[in-house]
């Protein structure tokens, strides 16, 4: 058996639909997707693991959701190969902490990022990943966000936004509001209209 099956029979038994003796949260708990973030050592094998786990998910009872958090250069330089299978369920792209992509007094590198990102045609759903924490470089406040870069963004059949804080937008195609939640990681997309 491959390092990459056991690796995925190993998350499946321990975390997702599978089962083992030593549950880390119990047999209670029964998560529901793994989200491949990846930032270095190889480039190799992903698509592997992200087949396996999908294997598993569609021979058991738990359907697991498999998501990609891919740095804002397109493609990634790891899980580039791994994405253009199309075994994830949306990518959740990382418009911050790399230059060529992130807000800096401007968004234009972010809205080229944004451009090649929903251009993928293996790509069906695409989150904007932008950091909460004004110590990560990219930072940029969520009204000038929203202003100057969501209000186009959102008009793509392709949108979502990641927010890691506990400040977090609510957008959808007809409007745009600001709230306020506990959650730290907060997701919302619109799906690809094909």
């Amino acid at each position: 058996m491959s390092l990459n099956m056991k690796l995925a029979n190993y998350l499946w038994n321990n975390y997702l639909g599978g089962s083992d003796l030593h549950r880390p949260f119990g047999d209670e708990a029964i998560l529901d997707g793994v989200d491949f973030f990846i930032e270095e050592n190889t480039t190799k094998y992903w698509d592997v693991l992200a087949e396996a786990l999908k294997n598993l998910s569609s021979n058991g009872s738990t359907q697991i959701e498999l998501s990609a958090t891919p740095k804002c250069h397109h493609p990634d330089k790891y899980l580039g190969a791994a994405i253009q299978t199309r075994l994830f369920d949306h990518v959740q792209v990382r418009f911050y902490s790399e230059r060529c992509c992130q807000y800096d007094r401007s968004f234009d590198a972010m809205k080229c990022g944004w451009d090649e990102w929903i251009a993928d045609d293996k790509v069906d759903k695409v989150f904007v990943g932008v950091t909460a924490s004004t110590e990560e470089e990219g930072y940029v406040e969520a009204d000038h966000l929203m202003d100057n870069f969501l209000i186009n963004a959102v008009n793509s059949t392709m949108f979502g936004v990641s927010w890691c804080g506990t400040s977090t937008l609510t957008i959808t195609s007809r409007t745009m509001k600001r709230s306020m939640s506990g959650i730290l990681w907060f997701k919302l997309l619109l799906l690809h209209e094909s």
